[in-house]
């Protein structure tokens, strides 16, 4: 982020001290189990407000759930859709966006339909959490 910065924007991130501002805004927040992901959710708006959060930035969310769960079974999709939800509803209350990232497989199993995956993965996501502060 911070080499990015520096060469995308070098006028605005001339200086180390710039940099290391930017770097300081940033929290980061690793889950290792889709139900530690899902619960730090539920509680997001502590941060949000904590923080002074602008943007959340998630991302992987799918791969806990692909080692996690066999297939497209139900539970899987359940935990997706709660976890999509629990997104809007903080960017709606904190009218901040939310931008979501995710690998796309295209190895499916032969019971997975390959264009749900696509669109709860477009949803979903968070192992990686980055809440950025004005």
């Amino acid at each position: 982020m911070m080499k990015i910065a520096g060469e995308k924007f070098p006028d605005l991130f001339a200086s180390e001290e710039r940099i290391l501002t930017l770097a300081n805004s940033v929290s980061r927040n690793i889950f290792d189990t889709s139900q530690n992901l899902l619960k730090a959710l539920e509680r997001l708006d502590e941060a949000i407000a904590k923080l002074d959060a602008k943007l959340i930035i998630m991302d992987s969310a799918a791969s806990l759930l692909r080692k996690e769960y066999s297939s497209a079974c139900i539970e899987r999709q359940e935990i997706m859709a709660q976890q999509a939800t629990w997104l809007k509803k903080w960017a709606e209350l904190f009218n901040i966006p939310v931008l979501v990232t995710n690998q796309i497989t295209t190895r499916f199993n032969d019971n997975e339909s390959g264009m749900l995956m696509l669109m709860l993965c477009v949803h979903i996501a968070m192992l990686t959490c980055l809440f950025v502060q004005r």
